[in-house]
């Protein structure tokens, strides 16, 4: 790339970034829960003499990782040919699903190279050299944290060119019926089954993630009446692979949201069941 354009594409990056973190308290609250999210997964790993430390390059590494997917949008709609129009006025929670692949895309075979910015690659350093095993957490934490700089970029040009998002009015209990709803940046309520006095809503990993199942989770939300009360159960249910950081966090929110829909909390039996995996099982054809 011309230094030129290089010059202007970090411009634009850095002017937006900043005047989002000035003017912008949902884009703050939103960036700070993100940063304390994937700092809570290496907080258990990390000794305590090695925190501070660990904590100021943490720190470093997600604004550049950030500021890296933000970039890497503004330089791809620089390419002649690109046309990202279609998918920017797709619902938040699909928006979000598909933007690992379009990196994934966009770097080809310089996948780790064209993502890990020079801050995260101290940090990456930093933890290997002192910690075993935490190589896997830091490369996916990278990713990550430069999918939602992406997709930050991505809203921001929906903005710029006045383009009228989908609309997603049907609610049910806990999220969008029609959208993919992101509980925590890592996992997200799917689409739900939805009948007379019941919700059935699966919990699925962002697609950053590779894992042999793409189902992390289970909310069941059954609807009873007695004595002309109505009664809700929600039973929750998550892989044991999740942390119980983020298993009480998800618990509380599903939980409000439920009483957000005027539902008293002593109406909501909630209980919270930690499963190995979920198995799909289908009939075969009986042949004659």
């Amino acid at each position: 790339m011309e230094k030129s354009m290089h010059n202007k594409l970090s411009k634009y990056t850095n002017l937006k970034l900043t005047s989002h973190f000035e003017n912008n308290l949902t884009f703050k609250a939103q960036f700070y829960f993100m940063e304390e999210y994937y700092l809570s997964k290496f907080i258990p790993i990390i000794k305590e003499t090695d925190q501070d430390e660990f904590i100021s390059l943490f720190n470093k590494s997600v604004k550049s990782q950030y500021y890296t997917g933000y970039y890497m949008i503004r330089e791809l709609l620089e390419i002649e040919g690109t046309n990202l129009d279609e998918g920017l006025t797709q619902l938040e929670g699909y928006l979000t699903e598909e933007i690992p692949h379009l990196i994934k895309q966009a770097t080809g075979h310089n996948f780790d190279e064209a993502i890990i910015s020079e801050d995260m690659q101290k940090m990456i350093l930093w933890g290997i050299t002192k910690y075993e095993d935490i190589r896997t957490l830091l490369k996916q934490t990278a990713f990550d944290i430069v999918c939602l700089g992406a997709k930050q970029a991505l809203l921001d040009e929906r903005d710029n060119k006045g383009m009228e998002k989908e609309e997603n009015h049907l609610k049910g209990l806990i999220g969008s019926i029609y959208d993919y709803d992101f509980i925590v940046p890592q996992l997200f309520l799917g689409d739900p089954l939805v009948s007379e006095g019941v919700e059935l809503w699966p919990v699925m990993w962002w697609s950053s993630i590779k894992e042999d199942s793409k189902q992390a989770g289970e909310v069941i939300i059954g609807k009873f009446n007695t004595d002309g009360e109505s009664y809700y159960q929600l039973k929750i249910y998550l892989k044991s692979v999740v942390s119980e950081r983020e298993m009480q966090y998800i618990s509380t929110m599903l939980l409000t949201r439920m009483m957000e829909n005027n539902i008293e909390r002593d109406k909501i039996t909630l209980s919270l069941a930690v499963v190995d995996d979920f198995y799909t099982f289908v009939q075969e054809n009986q042949s004659a």
